[in-house]
């Protein structure tokens, strides 16, 4: 979007400028205030004196960006990437930065879960920054890092759950005898939580690995490769979403479309429905359909599981290696469970 563009709308009340490409824009001493501009790239974007007091950044590429002497009083940079911008003079009062990249590329790890319990609303867990002025500008304060021990029992039954899928995702990789690739690529998949908008691709590939080592048809891919190419052309010609975020949402689509019309080849029987006998269940592989739901289900609720991690102040390669290890224990109690049977 053009700045131009950009500032008009805004005087005419729109607010919602979220997932807007703006790298390099010009918007300084712009008054932005209130703007979401959620997911918005503003990469190398000047911002000296701006107003984007309350506005919402939540996930916004900033950069490299310049927001010098800029108002970002109660705004929302939660997960925003800040590295290389430049905040010199920048009003920060009341600014949230719960999980975000601060200029100088390390992470801002949120404040442990125990010490904000007693506050019951969302803004517990987006604690303002603890700011100290000096003569370069505001300096950021980070809170200590917490140990994985310490963590509330919500988090552990979280990584209850992340194992307990991998371990039917083993089972069922171990039912299709798998070959080592298969395995692998199933492990690794727990690894796209290191990239916050590819936590939730980390079920749907474990589970194309097991679709893979048990022969999916062309039809179910065919018919993967259409929701794709449909989404990727909505979204990219008739919406203006940038080609990123495009790709994403469609891969993310496409592939639970095949997911699910996998598990209903594996549930229901229905070659003998145009003669009509119906679709019928499918006694010989409906535990197939069964177990590939609650792997999908429990890994996709044991996702959560790091981004809570971020919040309690676990870091980031202490992480890695709960996500590696508890994948790896899952994988392999699944194919015991297999062998044993």
């Amino acid at each position: 979007m053009e700045t131009h563009e950009l500032l008009r709308q805004y005087a005419d009340g729109v607010r919602d400028f979220s997932f807007t490409e703006l790298t390099q824009a010009d918007l300084a001493g712009a008054d932005l205030g209130g703007a979401d501009l959620h997911r918005s790239n503003l990469s190398e974007a000047s911002l000296t004196q701006a107003n984007l007091s309350g506005a919402n950044l939540r996930q916004a590429n900033l950069t490299g960006a310049n927001l010098s002497n800029a108002n970002l009083r109660q705004a929302n940079l939660s997960r925003a990437d800040l590295k290389g911008a430049t905040l010199h003079g920048a009003d920060l009062a009341g600014a949230t930065f719960t999980n975000a990249i601060l200029p100088d590329g390390m992470p801002y790890l949120a404040p442990r879960h125990s010490a904000i319990a007693a506050s019951r609303s969302t803004a517990a867990f987006e604690k303002p920054l603890s700011l100290t002025i000096r003569r370069e500008g505001p300096h950021i304060s980070r809170p200590p890092r917490a140990k994985i021990g310490d963590a509330p029992y919500s988090l552990w039954t979280m990584m209850l759950f992340w194992c307990v899928g991998f371990s039917l995702f083993g089972s069922l990789l171990s039912l299709f005898n798998a070959s080592v690739g298969h395995w692998l690529v199933a492990w690794l998949s727990s690894l796209c939580w290191w990239v916050d908008p590819l936590t939730w691709f980390i079920p749907i590939i474990a589970a194309i690995a097991v679709m893979d080592a048990a022969g999916t048809s062309v039809f179910i891919l065919a018919m993967a490769g259409l929701i794709v190419l449909t989404l990727m052309v909505t979204l990219t010609l008739a919406l203006g979403r940038s080609f990123t975020e495009t790709l994403k949402v469609s891969l993310l689509i496409g592939g639970l479309g095949a997911i699910v019309m996998q598990i209903g080849t594996w549930l229901f029987y229905g070659a003998d429905a145009y003669r009509g006998g119906g679709i019928a269940l499918s006694f010989e592989t409906a535990h197939l359909g069964l177990l590939l739901i609650f792997a999908v289900g429990f890994t996709s609720l044991g996702a959560i599981a790091w981004q809570h991690m971020g919040v309690e102040g676990v870091s980031k390669p202490k992480t890695a290696a709960v996500a590696a290890a508890l994948s790896a224990l899952g994988l392999l109690c699944g194919r015991i469970i297999s062998l044993g049977a």
